[in-house]
């Protein structure tokens, strides 16, 4: 758990366990604004400890460039940091929870290092899809 409450915990907190050493994998760290000092607090029974400081930076936000829909396939461009990882999440039904919405695909930089993303729904059609953009880590 996120011992302070200005950030959140994210990632998988499921624990490994190999001759008696529990590990946790691929954990993140989310805040709306840069932390300094972050700890986790590890809980397992009665057994309890808490991390290392360390520092979560400010989010980078995306900046929306462009958004179109051309031969029935939705297309979008925008700008962030260079050298990142996204995945494209879709749904026609707003309600579901963001956990069941389908993976469309990726995003592309290009060119490469200009922190110019894009991605083009490869299903051409008509239905109403609603897009999450997720940076993976």
């Amino acid at each position: 758990a996120a011992t302070q409450p200005t950030w959140m915990l994210g990632g998988n907190t499921n624990i490994t366990s190999s001759s008696g050493a529990m590990t946790f994998t691929n954990l993140g760290a989310l805040g709306a604004t840069a932390v300094s000092g972050a700890t986790i607090t590890f809980n397992c029974g009665t057994l309890s400890a808490t991390s290392s400081p360390f520092n979560i930076p400010a989010p980078i936000y995306s900046v929306l460039n462009k958004a179109n829909a051309t031969n029935g396939k939705f297309a979008f461009t925008f700008t962030n940091a260079t050298g990142l990882l996204y995945s494209v999440l879709a749904t026609n039904n707003i309600a579901a929870p963001v956990s069941t919405w389908p993976v469309m695909g990726t995003t592309v930089e290009s060119p490469m290092g200009s922190g110019v993303y894009g991605f083009t729904n490869s299903v051409g059609t008509n239905t109403q899809f609603y897009y999450l953009l997720r940076q993976q880590p």
